[in-house]
């Protein structure tokens, strides 16, 4: 076999590498843009202010807290979401999101005009277009609102409580897997982010909404996302080995199982019902 024949799986494999990279970049460019635009959404009312008495005494609304959720699960995203956000933060805020959705080889160093990259200052009709990355979950930028999707709180919660369920099970050595192999289990890291996931985002959006809502369910959907974020960010110092111990582990996810359940009673609970 020749060298040439050799050479020629290094090259697809490099440029395989190469294409995965690039839309590992555009994904990231595009969640940083949709963070920005939520915020531009915003309108300056004043909910994201830190200082309380802007708010009225309201809760902040941390509308960028499902984007890094995002961002946190899939750390690929990382390099085009920071280049954005340099560029934000580096240019002030006058500068539209909008802007920012400018092609991968813009962001990268090379010969000025070489890679499609432009030459001159022009308006921005004459910016080039940036190649579409592949399709994202839509997230919720958990706007302030008066009414509150209660339907939806409950499907999450009941999500949450399955996939806590389903773990304090396996912890619990309720499935045929043996203790110790349970740590080696495919998806049980992706398990535990996954419900952070979805516990964090709801509470962000609880955290945003004006009107009243049942004080139990604040509570239990608090109680429920903070216990999830404790067992992720202690597995993620420990590089997810599980050392906890499984009836540790089983007992944490039976007690968010039963927050998220306690959550969904309070916010269905017939109007005037005791608490």
């Amino acid at each position: 076999m020749s060298a040439a024949t050799l050479e020629r799986p290094k090259k697809a494999v490099a440029a395989k590498g190469r294409t995965a990279e690039v839309n590992d970049f555009c994904r990231g460019r595009d969640l940083a843009i949709e963070m920005l635009k939520a915020g531009e959404a915003q309108d300056g009312r004043g909910w994201t202010e830190p200082l309380r008495w802007v708010r009225d005494g309201e809760a902040q609304n941390r509308f960028a807290l499902p984007f890094l959720q995002r961002l946190r699960a899939e750390p690929e995203l990382m390099d085009g979401f920071a280049a954005v956000l340099s560029g934000r933060l580096g240019t002030g805020d006058t500068v539209r999101a909008d802007s920012f959705a400018i092609d991968w080889a813009e962001y990268q160093a090379g010969p000025v005009g070489a890679d499609g990259t432009l030459n001159e200052p022009c308006d921005t009709a004459q910016m080039p277009q940036a190649k579409p990355a592949a399709a994202q979950p839509a997230l919720s930028s958990a706007p302030r609102a008066d009414k509150f999707d209660a339907d939806g709180a409950s499907l999450r919660l009941a999500h949450a409580c399955s996939v806590s369920s389903m773990l304090s099970l396996i912890f619990g050595n309720g499935t045929s897997v043996a203790p110790s192999e349970i740590r080696d289990l495919d998806g049980l890291m992706g398990a535990v982010q996954h419900l952070r996931n979805i516990l964090a985002t709801l509470h962000a959006e609880v955290m945003a909404v004006a009107g009243d809502l049942p004080s139990d369910f604040r509570t239990n959907v608090f109680e429920a996302s903070s216990l999830a974020t404790l067992v992720d960010e202690m597995e993620w110092l420990g590089q997810y080995t599980f050392a906890m111990g499984n009836e540790a582990l089983s007992d944490y996810f039976s007690t968010i199982c039963a927050a998220c359940e306690k959550a969904s009673e309070a916010i269905n609970a017939p109007e005037g019902a005791p608490a």
